[in-house]
């Protein structure tokens, strides 16, 4: 009996559209009509809720067959006059938006005229008609999030939800929504109600992987995605989604198969075929990746991120002149896109050429994946003389970079200003030594009051940093002397040459893979005759030294902040270090230290050279090959040995 009701409900939908009169006000009020018992099927029959789309789909297939065999050729379902698939049928968006217009008319929901785009004019009509229409409220909070109207569409979002909480479409969209403000767990939990209201919900499986790979939870997306796939082995964008969690766990040799099938479907997918070149380049396939790249590129020559990709990857390949070449088109055919901005701002930064790379460099505040906020919408300082104003220098990025460019505090000082300086907790003792600073707060305390602005990364550009104009002057730098008087004593009985180590960085730092090493590494300096091995690593690495059979004296464990850690730097003879934070603090208090970097170090290191001018006390040593550290330690260990020697 229901399969007779809903294939006489398709046949009255089907006939309807091909009438003659389809436009009719009578005509679309009963497909209205007829649309929304198939929906309300759903909730007079709560036993059968999940079953009832697999039903109707195929009662569909077999209706609309049975519909053009009984017309013979007399008709032909105009695929583009009208949205024949029953997905769009009983989809979010009701058809053919004018007509619908022209049967409700033209008044709004809040009672006005309204002064609305097209379609929203008609959701609003409709809503006046119908406030409880889930899926028109549904989709206005689409419509809103469209133009970031995010605090709206949740409003919209929720009282959708309200009317049908088990509105698959509703949750998805919702999620959709919570994921673009970082509420992942809420996100989350609207996906994991959907995919149980419709366990064939592919689309929502899908987002819940991404929502999965986004919280890290990269084992947990792989079995979502892998179920989306299941249901629907062709979606594209799961295609691309499960790709994450295999590079994970360096499985480049799935990854690619799935990419594949995607780029089958779709030879245009910018997303999967700049994925693809990544499997390939993990596959060290990397002629095969490079031509790849390039026939994209050809086939797709408004896709700057391609082009990005394939200078980042000629750099990686020691062809810098050609790099550029692409770095830049990018850049031009982006329009100056923020990630093609960035992404030659670093190349022009590694290469010297400051002040270009340096006004490139602004563009970080635009990349999504830098999460690196504005604080203020206001225009921040311009390096113009402050005579007598307040000037806040606020922090951003890593600790290193607050190291590194906290050196200009007492330049800006000399402009006139009077310098609040924003700083971490972990710097907070260092920053109140700063000369200049003329008042210190901790970051999440409300702003003191000023006049204006500067990120502290922002500073080398406002200055007009070049290569030859880098406040290079050290220490700039203080310990509390009663802190470097603490440590000289607990110091104290440990003789012979101090060598600090730190041989690993953050493990979310994206080129950590590259920078950091293991510690039994650094064995070879253990050997040496007269050397005391000190350790400044801190959290992630600790863990190594109960792995070795070598001497380390460790001080993790009784560094509280950025403070400690410097006045223990200050009783050493060297530090040697991998890319760290703790090297940029070293180099900013003079302290002898030796950099230990990879083959495609951080822009700030430049190229081709053992010393820089950011740091005159520091002396780099540079990995020849990609991975090897192997001659980068030998040349470390002649070193220290001579040091040792020197002191004996």
């Amino acid at each position: 009996m229901l399969k007779s009701a809903l294939r006489a409900l398709i046949m009255q939908l089907l006939k309807m559209y091909v009438d003659s009169r389809f436009d009719t006000p009578e005509t679309i009020a009963a497909i209205q009509a007829a649309r929304r018992k198939i929906h309300d099927l759903q909730e007079m029959l709560p036993d059968l809720r999940s079953e009832i789309p697999a039903l109707v789909s195929a009662i569909w297939n077999d209706a609309i067959t049975d519909f053009l065999l009984e017309h013979d050729d007399s008709i032909s379902l105009d695929m583009n006059r009208c949205p024949w698939s029953l997905e769009q049928i009983l989809s979010n968006w009701l058809p053919r938006w004018s007509m619908v217009q022209r049967v409700i008319g033209v008044r709004d929901m809040n009672g006005t005229d309204g002064d609305y785009p097209e379609d929203e004019q008609v959701l609003r009509n409709l809503l006046a008609s119908d406030p409880r229409h889930a899926q028109a409220w549904c989709n206005l909070a689409v419509m809103y999030m469209g133009r970031q109207r995010n605090a709206e569409a949740e409003r919209l979002f929720k009282q959708s939800l309200a009317i049908d909480p088990d509105y698959p479409e509703g949750l998805l969209n919702y999620a959709v929504l919570l994921e673009n403000l970082e509420r992942r767990d809420e996100a989350e939990k609207a996906l994991r109600r959907a995919v149980e209201i419709r366990p064939d919900y592919y689309k929502a499986f899908t987002n819940l992987g991404y929502v999965l790979n986004q919280l890290e939870r990269y084992e947990e997306a792989e079995v979502m995605l892998r179920r989306a796939l299941e249901i629907n082995p062709d979606y594209t964008v799961a295609l691309l989604n499960i790709s994450l969690p295999l590079h994970k766990r360096k499985d480049f040799a799935e990854s690619e198969q799935f990419l594949r099938r995607a780029m089958n479907i779709d030879p245009h997918y910018e997303e999967a075929a700049l994925n693809l070149f990544v499997c390939l380049y993990g596959l060290e396939k990397h002629v095969e990746a490079e031509a790849f790249l390039r026939r994209f590129i050809t086939d797709n020559p408004g896709s700057s991120e391609a082009m990005s990709k394939l200078g980042i990857f000629l750099f990686h390949q020691g062809r810098p002149a050609e790099s550029e070449v692409w770095l830049r088109r990018a850049y031009e055919v982006s329009g100056g896109a923020p990630e093609a901005a960035f992404d030659l701002s670093s190349y022009l930064l590694l290469y010297g050429h400051y002040q270009e790379g340096f006004a490139l460099y602004e563009s970080r505040f635009d990349v999504r994946s830098n999460n690196n906020v504005r604080r203020f919408s206001e225009a921040q300082w311009d390096g113009s003389p402050l005579d007598g104003r307040r000037i806040l220098i606020y922090t951003e990025q890593g600790f290193g970079d607050l190291f590194q460019c906290v050196r200009y505090v007492p330049l800006i000082k000399a402009r006139g200003g009077r310098v609040i300086l924003e700083a971490r907790p972990e710097v907070l003792r260092l920053f109140q030594q700063v000369d200049g600073a003329d008042e210190v707060f901790v970051r999440g305390e409300p702003y003191p009051a000023h006049d204006t602005y500067c990120p502290i990364m922002s500073l080398p550009h406002v200055m007009g940093t070049s290569l030859d104009t880098v406040p290079g002057r050290v220490p700039y730098l203080r310990v509390p002397v009663e802190l470097q008087e603490s440590w000289r004593e607990k110091l104290a009985q440990i003789g012979g040459l101090r060598v600090g180590i730190v041989w690993a960085g953050n493990p979310l730092h994206k080129n950590d893979e590259s920078r950091s090493l293991p510690l039994a590494a650094l064995a070879p300096l253990a050997e040496i005759p007269g050397v005391s091995l000190l350790s400044l690593q801190k959290g992630h690495g600790e863990r190594q030294l109960q792995e070795v059979s070598f001497a380390v004296t460790p001080f993790g464990d009784q560094v509280q902040d950025f403070a400690d850690s410097g006045a223990i730097l200050q009783q050493l003879d060297v530090l040697i270090s991998v890319d760290t934070s703790v090297a940029h603090l070293a180099g900013a208090l003079g302290v002898n230290t030796y950099l230990l970097l990879p083959n495609s170090p951080d822009w700030r290191w430049l190229l081709d050279r053992d010393d820089t001018p950011w740091y005159p006390g520091m002396r780099l040593f540079r990995q020849a090959k990609a991975g090897v550290w192997d001659d980068v330690l030998a040349s470390v260990a002649e070193s220290v040995r001579s040091l040792s020697a020197a002191r004996r």
